[in-house]
Formats: C-alpha cells, sequence, structure tokens
C-alpha cells in the first residue's frame, strides 16, 4: 500500500500540491478527476518517484519516506504525454523493451508480457518500425505498452486515451480491467473523458487547486460522474461541458 500523507509539492515557489492525503490500496483503479492545473500531473509524477515533495510524507506500508524515491524507481512505472519520452529512431519494440529493463525487468520477461497484452491489441506489424515513422495514436500505445509490460505493480497513467480511436479506447478499457482484476495491479489514471474512467474506475479523487476535495470508493455512472465534476469544479466548468 502506498500511504500518500499531508504532500505539499511547490515549484518555483508556487504551492501546486496542499495537504493531500490519500492511499493506494490493490485492485484498486483510481481516477484522478479536475480541471486543467488541478494538481493531477504534479501528483503522479510524484506518486511515481519523478519529483520530491516539500512537506508531508509518503511511504509504503510502514517503510520510511526517505526510502521511497529508489522503491518507487523499481515498483511505479508512470505513462506521461510526452512524446519526447520515445526514441524516435529505434522500432516501438525497442523502445518497449528498454523501458522495461529500465524498470529491472528481464528482457524475457518482457517479451512474455508483451505477447499477453497483444492478445488484446493488434500491434504487431508496428513493433518494428520506428516510432518516427508512427502516428500520434500508434506512439501512445508504444508508452502505454511499455508501461504495461514491465513488472511494476503500481501503474501511473496521464491522459492514456489521448490521440486513440474508439476501437483502441475500447481496448485499452479491457486491458486495464483485466490487470486490476488478474494481475493485481494498482492503476491511477488522469484523463477528461469521464465516459472513460466511468467505465473502468473503482475509486474518484476529485481534484481542484491542489487539493482533493473529494474522493468516492465506489464505482460511478458516467451521468453521476459528470454531476459530481461540475458541482465540484464550478459554473465556468459546467459552460465548458456544454460547449464541448
Amino acid at each position: 500500500m502506498i500511504i500518500v500523507e499531508d504532500i505539499q509539492k511547490d515549484i518555483k515557489k508556487h504551492r501546486i500540491l496542499k495537504e493531500i492525503n490519500f492511499s493506494l490500496e490493490d485492485n484498486q483503479i483510481v481516477a484522478l478527476v479536475g480541471n486543467n492545473g488541478a494538481g493531477k500531473t504534479t501528483l503522479m509524477k510524484v506518486i511515481s518517484g519523478i519529483l520530491d515533495i516539500n512537506g508531508g510524507s509518503i511511504h509504503v506500508n510502514n517503510e520510511n519516506k526517505s526510502d521511497y524515491l529508489e522503491w518507487a524507481h523499481n515498483n511505479v512505472a508512470y505513462q506521461s504525454t510526452n512524446e519526447r519520452d520515445l526514441s524516435y529512431k529505434n522500432t516501438a519494440k525497442d523502445n518497449i523493451i528498454y523501458y522495461g529493463i529500465l524498470k529491472g525487468t528481464k528482457k524475457k520477461q518482457i517479451l512474455e508480457n508483451l505477447n499477453y497484452y497483444l492478445k488484446y491489441i493488434k500491434f504487431e506489424n508496428e513493433l518494428v518500425r520506428k516510432v518516427e515513422e508512427l502516428s500520434t495514436g500508434q506512439k501512445k500505445i508504444v508508452k502505454l505498452l511499455a508501461v504495461f509490460c514491465c513488472n511494476c505493480k503500481y501503474l501511473i497513467l496521464d491522459e492514456p486515451t489521448e490521440g486513440l480511436d474508439i476501437e483502441n479506447i475500447n481496448l485499452i478499457k479491457d486491458i486495464l480491467i483485466d490487470m486490476s482484476k488478474k494481475r493485481g495491479k494498482v492503476l491511477v489514471i488522469s484523463s477528461h473523458d469521464l465516459s472513460f474512467l466511468a467505465d473502468i474506475s473503482t475509486r474518484y479523487l476529485f481534484l481542484k487547486n491542489g487539493q482533493v476535495i473529494k474522493t468516492i470508493d465506489s464505482k460511478l455512472e458516467v451521468d453521476s460522474l459528470t454531476e459530481i465534476f461540475i458541482e465540484n469544479q464550478g459554473e465556468e466548468n459546467e459552460k465548458i461541458l456544454w460547449i464541448t
């Protein structure tokens, strides 16, 4: 269990996260819900061990906070929205293998995991192509498969459906549910696609101005999730949703 207690994060003298508390338990799919600037990406980077904190603590069970960053390197995988994480001159398969090795997973295990997920998503032909030859959506699938194929228990996904078509979004849904139910993964997912979050999530953390303002520990239908989102983000957000 990852335990987050009163964490604070400052970036360039601005407080981005303010006394956030929650825990991540086995077999959960946790949705981070909030407008742009709510602190979702910063929080995910903290959980992933990419960013350290300025106050509070984050630890695993009863282990010391000082050990968390090292622990996270081998146990938490993060899928960012940044395509620059990929090596454009290497193949998709090479990128997937490289990320897994960085996370301490042996090549044989990475390939076994890859074969498992290729049962869900047809991507064999793209694996041998250089990343620079792939479309935006195909690059996103490479980034997702890289995270899926390492042996980390905790997977942190930032906008995993961005750039994907409807068919691939549905396939990713199936994979994420499989990971939680059959493979014991704990997933934290940020997305503006509330329908996607409602379909897969078992817990919801609503963020606003760097704080968790509401937590719901039961599955929501998309209408209920949208209603709660609007209620907690204010009238301005309601106008945005109506326009889109």
